[in-house]
């Protein structure tokens, strides 16, 4: 297995899409589509990002063996439910807070100007 293999199977694994990990990192998704397939090469910076997005190891990343099974135990394996859940809810309701207070914060202002 490549590098740019390793990094489709860890991002597939944690239920991220090559959209997702692009924007996490600060590439488009057609640059990280090169690398994934050996088309494009990988900064170091960008290499440390995307472990750091997997919550992978350098090893994980770099090892071309096909021994690549044995690095994942099947516990580690996060499930798209245990991800929204874990990350996307306590963001969707933190932006509602916020929401919240722009909305009161625009209120008093409208409320001053009168």
């Amino acid at each position: 297995m490549s590098i740019g293999d390793n990094i489709r199977k860890i991002r597939t694994i944690r239920g991220y899409s090559q959209q997702f990990l692009a924007d996490s990192i600060g590439i488009s998704q057609s640059k990280l589509n090169r690398i994934e397939n050996g088309k494009s090469d990988l900064s170091v910076d960008h290499l440390m990002q995307i472990c750091e997005v997997l919550e992978s190891g350098f090893n994980e990343i770099l090892q071309t063996s096909n021994n690549f099974k044995k690095s994942f135990p099947k516990s580690e394996i996060k499930k798209p439910e245990l991800i929204y859940e874990e990350h996307i809810r306590p963001l969707k309701e933190e932006m509602r807070a916020l929401r919240n207070q722009v909305s009161e914060i625009s209120c008093l202002l409208k409320k001053q100007k009168t």
